[in-house]
């Protein structure tokens, strides 16, 4: 949603279509796949990739394929596992790079709010009370969560 909201031609990447239509209604232009031979021909396509993933199976390989020559592949998500999976000879194909982002800081976060603020982008959430915490756990475990999810406590109003 930020991706369009600046401007950018969005494609989404992910292992199957059970998030195609939410991609497809969050402004992405195109969505793939990521299945075997996915990117057999998106050779040199794309300017920049984004990974929001914190996952180490990840088709590293095949996605820096897709990048044209000298552009960057930016992790925000960080696999606890490391990254095994790049063989240097597919960054030297294209040049192409692997970086992270930061820890954003305050003056990025209020940039980001106000962007939000300007282009109308509103968080997709599920909200569940405090004591549904355990379930919320269990989602993130069995990946089921969409797309974030809020706990809040409801509290008693204090009688005088």
């Amino acid at each position: 949603m930020f991706g369009t909201a600046l401007g950018a031609e969005v494609t989404v990447f992910s292992r199957s279509d059970a998030k195609k239509e939410d991609a497809l209604k969050m402004g992405a232009k195109r969505f793939i796949a990521t299945t075997p031979g996915f990117a057999d021909d998106l050779k040199f396509e794309f300017d920049l990739i984004i990974v929001t993933a914190s996952s180490s199976r990840l088709p590293l390989d095949e996605l820096l394929s897709t990048l044209d020559v000298g552009q960057k592949l930016v992790f925000v998500g960080m696999p606890e596992e490391g990254l095994t999976n790049v063989r240097s000879q597919t960054l030297s194909g294209n040049a192409a790079s692997l970086a992270s982002s930061h820890i954003g800081n305050k003056k990025e976060a209020i940039a980001m709010l106000k962007l939000a603020a300007e282009k109308n982008v509103q968080p997709w959430i599920n909200v569940l009370q405090m004591k549904d915490a355990a379930k919320a756990i269990k989602a993130v475990e069995d990946n089921s969560v969409r797309y974030r999810s809020i706990l809040i406590q409801d509290i008693e109003p204090v009688k005088a």
